[in-house]
């Protein structure tokens, strides 16, 4: 899903276009930001979120980085309110269910081509 970050923890003279980044590994306590900036950010940097789910909601939230990788970095959400929770628990079902309607139809199609071979 698509998220838009920006650095928060810099100097006041210092302005920092929003950068856009994919989500990866989407969780109640965080996720994964892959851009090539985020990959670069030093851990403990306080970051703004707005998180993209598309026809599922769209959640706002402040996050440090809490580790790197080559292709970007792990955040850690702030305390979250209610209602963001609400909606970050929706965005995550309905991504589940996906996967799972997903993983059944690929089952079929498995079980149906070995059916047809026997």
């Amino acid at each position: 899903m698509r998220v838009r970050f920006r650095l928060i923890d810099l100097p006041d003279r210092l302005e920092h276009e929003p950068v856009d980044s994919l989500a990866i590994d989407l969780c109640e306590g965080g996720l994964f930001l892959r851009a090539p900036l985020a990959a670069r950010l030093p851990r403990d940097l306080h970051v703004e979120l707005d998180i993209d789910a598309g026809r599922h909601g769209r959640v706002s939230a402040t996050a440090r980085v809490a580790h790197h990788r080559g292709d970007g970095c792990g955040v850690r959400f702030d305390a979250l309110d209610h209602k963001t929770i609400c909606c970050l628990v929706s965005m995550l079902t309905a991504g589940r269910r996906h996967l799972w309607a997903q993983s059944l139809a690929r089952a079929q199609r498995h079980l149906t081509q070995k059916t047809s071979l026997v």
